[in-house]
């Protein structure tokens, strides 16, 4: 059985649920806070600034994302033939605020390294960015 529990009622509702419980068996529990994935604006937006690294740099889009993932995104350990292997986190699996470190890394990398400026919705030039950009995703 699964629960969500965000309030009084649906706590109770999973105290009641173990409470009936038959006796005499043994039970797994797991409580884990829900983190929530990556916003599709987020996406979005990620997706637009590796399309002007690419047409900026002269590099191949998806190349530029897996680049990227190794250099910032944040690793899972894997069991390897010897030993655990730090593998980068795809970008679907990170929560909005792994997104968000990871986003802020990639922008202030672009900046600095590449003299690209990746400016966020709220920026003033944002607008004339899109419309150039999205043309050629």
């Amino acid at each position: 059985m699964k629960f969500t529990v965000n309030n009084s009622d649906t706590r109770a509702a999973v105290t009641a649920y173990l409470e009936r419980l038959p006796e005499g068996k043994t039970y797994d529990v797991t409580v884990a806070l829900r983190r929530e994935r990556r916003t599709i604006s987020q996406n979005g937006l990620y997706w637009l600034w590796v399309q002007c690294i690419a047409t900026e740099t002269g590099g191949d889009k998806e190349q530029i994302h897996n680049e990227l993932k190794v250099m910032f995104a944040p690793r899972r350990h894997v069991r390897g033939i010897y030993d655990d292997v730090p593998v980068p986190v795809s970008t679907t699996g990170m929560d909005t605020a792994q997104m968000s470190r990871y986003m802020e890394e990639v922008q202030a990398f672009a900046a600095s390294e590449l003299g690209i400026v990746l400016p966020s919705p709220e920026d003033q030039a944002y607008a004339a960015f899109e419309d150039y950009y999205n043309g050629r995703l």
